[in-house]
């Protein structure tokens, strides 16, 4: 993303977001209504490097992830 873009939208949102979540979803979604494209490149890749348990996984996917979504859905 642009720095411009992502500024304008006013970057991640840290009180409503205290913890790694689905802010970076919650941003997209803002710069979406805002009227700006957002392309994907299939050739760009990331990887996360984590060293989680089982349960560290289970909690993070659950607890901050799946129920912020749900609770961002239009």
């Amino acid at each position: 993303m642009r720095s411009d873009v992502f500024q304008d939208a006013g970057g991640f949102d840290a009180r409503r977001y205290p913890h790694p979540s689905v802010e970076d979803i919650e941003l997209g979604m803002r710069v979406a209504r805002s009227g700006a494209r957002i392309l994907l490149d299939p050739k760009l890749q990331g990887r996360h490097l984590k060293s989680w348990t089982l349960s560290q996984m289970v909690q993070t996917d659950l607890l901050r992830r799946g129920v912020p979504v749900v609770a961002t859905a239009p």
